[in-house]
């Protein structure tokens, strides 16, 4: 499900439905800066913040069990979560580190995260000036030629 803005009681973007329905995981500058919260999604009563460090374009891995986010290092955490009436939330982890860049507006070409059930594999998009500047190439079969 890709990222849709949202409406709290503040400022906060980049909603992130759970798979079962029952949380929202969003970015908002509550504290100052930009940062991941969690909260029940159409029983708001309390929210948790994830990220330590700032973050923003949260993610959920299939079922819950962890939460991905943008830091404002530019690289991709991982956070565990265990979902309950009062979740849990472990340290964000680093994972990878994206290459941005800014606009003149001052908005990063980032996009979004996709990311496998298994949580192994990722698919970082990022937005482009013109999409007929940077053709895509997608390559199928491309184990058969490893055999040659």
């Amino acid at each position: 499900m890709a990222p849709v803005p949202i409406a709290t009681r503040d400022t906060s973007a980049f909603g992130q439905i759970s798979s079962d329905g029952q949380w929202v995981a969003y970015s908002s500058r509550d504290s100052g800066g930009l940062e991941i919260y969690v909260e029940r999604f159409l029983t708001p009563s309390r929210k948790w913040r994830v990220s330590t460090k700032g973050g923003t374009r949260p993610h959920w891995r299939a079922a819950g069990k962890e939460l991905f986010c943008l830091g404002l290092d530019n690289t991709i955490y991982g956070v565990p979560v265990t979902l309950a009436s009062t979740p849990t939330f472990g340290t964000p982890a680093p994972l990878f580190s994206v290459r941005l860049t800014s606009t003149l507006q001052g908005a990063t070409q980032f996009d979004g995260i996709n990311v496998t059930p298994d949580g192994q594999r990722f698919l970082v998009t990022l937005q482009t000036e013109s999409s007929s500047d940077n053709p895509v190439t997608v390559r199928l079969n491309w184990t058969a030629e490893l055999a040659r």
